[in-house]
């Protein structure tokens, strides 16, 4: 099957969501079960608010291969809530096609 690299991810929130202890969201990418880039979060211990219409770029934390995604090891991003955290984002990929 074919084989894609992820080159660049990036968030941008459609709503403000402010840092919070207890209500808040954090956003991870993913190649099948292995994390990409760190957790991206609005809790208040570490983490920063999302401003709606504000790009950032999600680092990738993987390297060579780890950032290599197929119909076997698929590429997703998973979002986790904390009580009432809501979190509406849109994220975009760049691929680089690296096998048929």
């Amino acid at each position: 099957g074919e084989t894609w690299k992820v080159k660049a991810l990036a968030i941008t929130p459609n709503e403000t969501s402010a840092t919070d202890g207890s209500n808040y969201i954090t956003a991870t990418a993913y190649k099948a079960n292995t994390a990409i880039t760190a957790g991206r979060t609005n809790n208040s211990s570490g983490g920063t608010a999302f401003t709606v219409g504000i790009t950032e770029a999600f680092a990738l934390t993987g390297v060579g291969k780890n950032l290599e995604v197929s119909g076997a090891n698929p590429f997703n991003v998973r979002v986790a809530k904390a009580g009432s955290g809501v979190g509406d984002l849109s994220i975009m990929a760049e691929f680089e096609r690296m096998r048929i």
